[in-house]
């Protein structure tokens, strides 16, 4: 799961009329304080409650309009619950949303664009749509290769995954070159190969 950068707002006070300092009417919770807490509770497990704190984000979220990447972060978040809780269609239609969203922010080659592929791809590994999953896993592995600056971790991550992808369909010699690559040495051992 990514985790986005989480803010937290300092508390204001307003000043009385008379010059007194007075405590500011509670507030309601940010984007950002909602989607940490409902990042916190999905690590946890408690799926339903992080539910309700990505759902409450998610209003947040769209008051910004309809193309910002707050919302494509907390579409992704409430995908994972439901993909987690096996509610696929109704993660499906989020996760697209999301991809659709950072493709249109960030354009077809960035790599947020490349782990919301990784995630719709999982979706339907999980839903058995292989004939989908695989172009949008070997996608994501493509951005994260060409990125300028590519990040170790994303690209194991879709070694990782593309591996697991072939290896679930026992299409055993395309998982092994993967596996070999020097610069990723743990990619099949995470997998579940030595």
């Amino acid at each position: 799961m990514r985790s986005g950068a989480t803010w937290f707002l300092a508390a204001t006070f307003c000043a009385g009329l008379a010059g007194t300092s007075s405590p500011a009417r509670a507030q309601a919770p940010s984007w950002e304080q909602l989607n940490a807490d409902g990042i916190k509770l999905f690590e946890k497990g408690r799926y339903s409650e992080a539910e309700q704190r990505f759902l409450s984000a998610l209003k947040k979220s769209q008051q910004l309009g309809q193309a910002n990447t707050r919302l494509a972060s907390t579409l992704n978040n409430l995908a994972m619950v439901y993909r987690i809780e096996g509610r696929y269609s109704e993660a499906e239609p989020l996760q697209k949303r999301a991809l659709e969203t950072n493709q249109k922010i960030l354009g077809p080659s960035d790599p947020a664009v490349a782990a919301d592929l990784n995630n719709l791809a999982i979706l339907y590994r999980a839903t058995g749509r292989y004939d989908l999953a695989l172009p949008l896993q070997e996608r994501a592995l493509a951005i994260d290769e060409k990125t300028s600056h590519p990040q170790p971790r994303a690209v194991a991550r879709d070694l990782q995954n593309l591996a697991a992808f072939y290896e679930m369909q026992g299409r055993y010699t395309q998982a092994e070159p993967l596996c070999e690559r020097r610069e990723y040495p743990d990619v099949c051992s995470a997998a579940g190969r030595s």
